[in-house]
């Protein structure tokens, strides 16, 4: 599992993807690991895929923001997002780590539960569907230290 990585004037970043096992390829559409490591912030428009992602994160929180309707920021560290969520904004300085899970949405009700069909088009916290679980999933990524431990 080797990471793609970069380093721009003293920020570095690396994403490594994660295909999924012959039992979830159905259900998993993506799995990839992201770190990064900004100095500045960096700012990227996120649009929906058709999928439900599942982002496990620690570290600095991920600031997003609405862009239908524009609502004001929010921190997220770990989350999930719709199938057909809104654009989003995202801002992210500092330091994180995260996994992010891409499902086709029935992958996600079997797994999460029948409340997952109620997100909506907004970022919903992941504590919102696992409760304490959720710390615990961020709390093992912070510990892991390879992404093959991560996985």
């Amino acid at each position: 599992m080797n990471p793609h990585e970069r380093s721009i004037n003293d920020s570095q970043w690396a994403c490594v993807m994660h295909p999924p096992g012959a039992v979830l390829k159905d259900a998993v559409e993506r799995c990839q690991g992201f770190s990064a490591t900004l100095r500045e912030p960096l700012r990227r428009l996120e649009v929906a895929r058709g999928r439900v992602v599942l982002v496990i994160g620690c570290g600095d929180p991920l600031l997003m923001a609405s862009c239908e309707p524009i609502r004001s920021w929010r921190r997220y560290g770990s989350f999930l997002v719709g199938a057909d969520h809104v654009p989003l904004l995202t801002e992210h300085r500092g330091t994180r780590v995260c996994i992010d899970v891409g499902l086709a949405p029935w992958a996600a009700g079997e797994i999460l539960g029948d409340g997952v069909r109620e997100i909506g088009r907004q970022p919903v916290p992941l504590e919102a569907f696992l409760g304490r679980k959720a710390e615990r999933l961020a709390d093992s990524l912070a510990q892991a230290c390879t992404w093959q431990a991560r996985f």
